[in-house]
């Protein structure tokens, strides 16, 4: 499943496109650059949910770059493991993602075979 970034991120970004087009009064490197960003954040996912293997992979806006991370609850909390570490998932994660996409994650996540035996 894609999970995708808020809207409002995306937009955000097209807003700061148009200021900053508006006050340079024609071409703005920087402003060509918000405008791309904007544009990647409402068309392209933020990321992939696996379900069969439970596994969250991270997607680049630009390239092919991703990072997968086998992803599961602990405590509430929802984990990430890659390469043998475990972090908690970045709170921002969140904050950029689409919530209905967010939540369905969620719900779809399974608990840590080892959160009962610590």
């Amino acid at each position: 499943m894609k999970i995708r970034y808020k809207i409002a991120v995306g937009g955000f970004q097209l807003f700061v496109a148009a200021l900053i087009f508006a006050a340079e009064k024609g071409f703005s490197f920087a402003g060509s650059v918000f405008l791309v960003v904007g544009v990647l954040m409402l068309t392209r996912p933020y990321a992939v949910f696996d379900e069969s293997r439970s596994a969250l992979t991270f997607t680049a806006l630009l390239g092919p770059h991703s990072t997968e991370n086998e992803a599961f609850l602990e405590g509430g909390e929802i984990m990430l493991l890659r390469k043998g570490k475990k972090r908690k998932l970045p709170r921002a994660f969140a904050w950029f993602a689409n919530s209905k996409d967010f939540e369905e994650m969620r719900g779809k996540l399974r608990e840590s075979p080892l959160s009962g035996a610590e």
